[in-house]
């Protein structure tokens, strides 16, 4: 149906608040669904599963606090063409690409560290709380987007891993790569050469380079 831009925020908004059926101004995860599939009853994900609806819950619920706002919803609901008659991997490829948090230059450090743990919850792929191997590759070059780390051997990688993974048990949760995160001034263009010295900072000179 051909409807103008304002037309469709206003169903959109209507949708919204009669989606809302605990009255908290917020759309939770179950109240999330039945509003996705009003808004964009063509999309592929009428048929997704619970962890694919999981995972665009994610996407939509920028802050990470379980809700979704109007405005959160609206930004990407506002997409519309986005959306229709595609399939549901393109659906999650575009949205991924539009809502991932980018770490940038200059930013202050409370916003490095919730962009931080965005990018850690969001690269947690199996949603078990904690950072394996396959999953610490990607983390690792978001957090920092200007090391030299991303043509690392998988040797020099499972060492990297090896320093945030503290008490070995082969995962790393948020407190363990947090430690190692907050050391910006640890350059990520020199983290394969010598890094300026920093207390408590491991050097990266020990990571085999074969």
């Amino acid at each position: 149906m051909d409807m103008s831009p304002e037309a469709f925020k206003k169903v959109c908004e209507q949708l919204y608040a009669s989606g809302d059926h605990n009255r908290d101004g917020l759309i939770n995860f179950s109240e999330f669904k039945h509003l996705y599939t009003k808004v964009h009853p063509q999309s592929a994900l009428v048929r997704a599963n619970e962890s694919q609806w999981s995972q665009l819950f994610g996407l939509y619920d920028r802050n990470a606090d379980s809700q979704v706002s109007w405005p959160e919803a609206w930004k990407y609901f506002s997409y519309r063409e986005n959306f229709l008659n595609k399939s549901l991997k393109s659906i999650q490829s575009q949205l991924k690409q539009a809502t991932e948090p980018q770490v940038t230059s200059g930013m202050l450090a409370n916003e490095f560290e919730q962009v931080s743990r965005q990018l850690f919850t969001r690269n947690d792929a199996n949603k078990d709380g904690v950072i394996n191997l396959a999953e610490f590759t990607p983390l690792y070059l978001k957090v920092h987007p200007g090391t030299r780390f991303g043509w690392a051997s998988l040797n020099q990688w499972r060492e990297m891993f090896r320093l945030y993974d503290r008490n070995a048990d082969q995962k790393i949760t948020w407190d363990e790569a947090w430690r190692l995160f907050k050391f910006r001034e640890f350059s990520p263009k020199e983290d394969l050469k010598q890094p300026t010295p920093i207390t408590k900072r491991p050097n990266l000179q020990s990571v085999d380079p074969n």
